[in-house]
């Protein structure tokens, strides 16, 4: 039998530090005490989020802790905020914050949201307004609370069909995705869509036909930003 390698190994713990079991973590832990796994690579992909973050409920001093001291302090966190920072990619410890309802990643130049966002099974509110994601993963159609979903100013080329998945989600904002003009036909069918919103300049200020027809339920709108100066 081949050997695991040591990374290998420590990808496994990641997951099963992030099934949010608590018999798993401390399975985890003692594995990863036997087999000599360093666990810092985790607590450091933890720390890079806080230090860019504005969380609330506030955690305590954490800059000097382990991976040990931090597992279970975050499950207090409800709303995180990443703003004036460069982050590409959300790094994939942001499964460990498993019980925020709300993200917000405002212009940080973003591209992609990275694996560890299927994880948060109750968020409810996820804005990535002025960033440059091209595709969502198809993870998204996990977050099954998910009701606002902010993708304003972005470079969005299409939409994944997981988002049919998104039951409760009932805002879609897709202004200013200059490429994103081929719409899906199922996305007035989410059942409990009540407002979309879309940029009058990418259609011209007509809906798309593959739309109709539009459930009574659901409100179309057009946003267009306007420059801040003339």
């Amino acid at each position: 039998m081949a050997k695991v390698s040591a990374d290998d190994l420590l990808e496994k713990l990641k997951l099963m530090f992030l099934s949010g079991d608590s018999h798993q973590t401390e399975l985890a832990f003692m594995l990863a005490d036997s087999n000599e796994i360093d666990l810092k690579p985790i607590a450091d992909g933890i720390k890079s989020i806080l230090s860019v973050s504005e969380i609330k409920p506030r955690l305590g001093d954490w800059t000097n802790a382990g991976l040990e001291n931090l597992i279970y302090p975050l499950n207090m966190v409800l709303t995180l905020c990443i703003e004036d920072c460069e982050m590409k990619q959300l790094p994939a410890e942001i499964g460990f914050f498993r019980n925020l309802g709300i993200i917000e990643l405002h212009g940080i130049g973003l591209e992609n949201l990275g694996s560890g966002i299927q994880y948060l099974s109750k968020l409810r509110s996820l804005s990535t307004k002025n960033n440059r994601v091209e595709y969502l993963p198809e993870s998204i159609g996990q977050l099954k609370k998910l009701r606002s979903l902010n993708l304003h100013d972005n470079l969005l080329k299409k939409l994944p069909d997981s988002l049919q998945e998104l039951e409760e989600l009932e805002l879609l904002q897709l202004s200013k995705n200059p490429e994103l003009t081929d719409l899906p036909s199922w996305l007035c069918r989410l059942p409990s869509l009540k407002k979309l919103i879309l940029d009058v300049a990418v259609f011209k200020g007509k809906i798309p036909e593959v739309l109709y027809p539009i459930p009574e339920t659901l409100t179309i709108e057009w946003e267009q930003i306007q420059p801040k100066f003339k």
